[in-house]
């Protein structure tokens, strides 16, 4: 076998978004954070990722497919360290293995996404599971983490031996079926039940019982351990054959925003009155705050969104009930077609662009700069940012630019060098596009760290309300001479 990694490559492959829905159906698990686009870049991935226990389910299949007997597991370990991105080749390779057991490792590119660890007993033998009796629900409980700290019950054992077969043939014939369905019910306890909604699994570590109960079809919970303020939940479970713990984490809800309410006490009555507004990425965060704002001020805007059309609905009747003027257009940036004159007219002559067209920022651990990560950010900051304007420059007599920048240009933090070069490159662009397009005027505030579902984490960390920073450089945007890096004080 091929050498990855300094181990045994056993395969490669790529998650699709139909290998996610057969999952889901497999599992019982549909949460949204897997097969939900919209609504998973509210997450702190940011896009859909595979379900931890299809990619570990994945792995064991891999390296049991060679085999010609039974292999019942003893004992499983797996650590869902990093998500597996959909249509993103991932590899598994064989890092270990012996008498003891073997280990596995899945990676993404250079990170690794799950280690796993298995011993086998040929011992444990079980009958059939049947298909589930009624489709598994597909509404997931949504609990906090003091909710989730006391939650208890039953997971029933099933799944649909077909698709298992289609899925995952290896496994389907060697390893028992309670145990697969054990497996398979641990991820729908953690997406779908406790803590549900918001969750996020880190681990499972589970071993053999002494006594295997072959007639069980249920797999029991209760909460061995909680940390409300941490968000951090381990469950310990037990099967028919299989018992231990899975560590969970209560993730970040997606952010929200002040209310128009709460905006209209932030922005004078009519001194926004002059904009007619486009703002590029308006449906959450900074730019549904920006909309807001311009509508409170008395000015029209055009918010465009590429996935969140039901959060620039909201938006937009959110701003229309409080009676201001605004509309949504779905627009792509980074794929302006030829046509894209013609699409743009909607937006009129529009007097100012608010650019808050982003990628996922990711960031990089490692010492080496990475030059695919640095050429994705700059496809939105420099490329798309620079059509656009271009673009929009032809239906404007005079247009006011507010083009984003970053205050870790001014103060260093690890692991942003990608996004700061591009975030420099993009500021380097607005000088140039200012001294040869006529009547066009360019701010680039280098903004602090705000609350966004960008910057949402796990563990929380110190960041600033949008709303007032963003009212703060609304108030001076127009009397400034253009090309202002500094942010005004909010």
């Amino acid at each position: 076998m091929p050498i990855h990694n300094s181990s045994v490559l056993l395969s490669s492959r790529v998650f699709t978004f139909a290998d996610q829905n057969e999952f889901a159906e497999l599992s019982g698990d549909f949460n949204p954070m897997h097969l939900d686009p919209e609504r998973a870049r509210r997450t702190i991935f940011g896009f859909p990722v595979v379900h931890g226990v299809h990619g570990m389910l994945w792995a064991l299949d891999c390296l049991i497919r060679d085999r010609n007997a039974p292999v019942g597991i003893e004992a499983i370990r797996a650590n869902f360290r990093n998500s597996i991105p959909l249509d993103t080749l991932a590899h598994v390779s064989l890092t270990e293995g012996g008498q003891d057991g073997c280990s596995l490792s899945i990676t993404v590119g250079d990170t690794e996404a799950t280690l796993l660890r298995v011993k086998f007993n040929s011992g444990v033998t079980a009958g059939a599971i049947a298909g589930p009796s009624k489709p598994f629900s597909r509404i997931c409980v949504e609990l906090d983490a003091v909710e989730a700290s006391a939650a208890s019950g039953q997971i029933p054992l099933a799944f649909d031996a077909a698709l298992l077969r289609k899925l995952l043939p290896a496994v389907s014939e060697l390893v028992p079926a309670v145990q697969v369905a054990e497996l398979l019910a641990t991820t729908r306890l953690v997406g779908m039940q406790c803590p549900g909604l918001h969750s996020l699994y880190l681990s499972l570590d589970l071993n053999m019982r002494e006594k295997p109960e072959e007639k069980g079809r249920a797999l029991t919970f209760s909460i061995k351990r909680a940390i409300p303020k941490l968000g951090s939940v381990q469950l310990e479970v037990s099967g028919p054959t299989l018992r231990g713990v899975l560590a969970t984490i209560v993730r970040p809800r997606p952010q929200t925003q002040p209310a128009m309410d709460d905006i209209r006490a932030a922005i004078p009555a009519g001194s926004l009155a002059a904009q007619r507004a486009v703002v590029v990425g308006g449906s959450r965060g900074i730019g549904e705050v920006t909309a807001k704002c311009i509508a409170a001020g008395g000015g029209s805007v055009v918010i465009t969104y590429l996935q969140g059309k039901d959060d620039a609905d909201r938006v937009v009747e959110e701003i229309a009930r409080a009676g201001g003027s605004a509309a949504a257009v779905r627009m792509d940036c980074t794929q302006l077609s030829p046509e894209a004159d013609q699409e743009l007219a909607v937006f009129g002559a529009p007097t100012h662009l608010y650019y808050f067209a982003t990628p996922r920022i990711p960031v990089n651990n490692r010492f080496a700069f990475q030059g695919d990560v640095y050429r994705e950010l700059s496809r939105y900051y420099v490329d798309a940012f620079s059509e656009l304007v271009q673009r929009l420059h032809r239906h404007s007599q005079s247009l006011t630019v507010l083009y984003p920048s970053t205050i870790f240009l001014d103060e260093p933090k690890a692991g942003t060098g990608e996004y700061c070069a591009a975030k420099a490159a993009g500021e380097a662009l607005c000088r140039h596009l200012e001294s040869v397009l006529p009547q066009t005027r360019f701010y680039m505030p280098r903004l602090p760290r705000m609350r966004t579902d960008q910057t949402a984490g796990i563990i929380p960390s110190s960041a600033l309300e949008p709303l007032a920073v963003i009212a703060g450089i609304l108030k001076r945007i127009d009397t400034d001479s253009g090309v202002r890096l500094n942010p005004p004080p909010a």
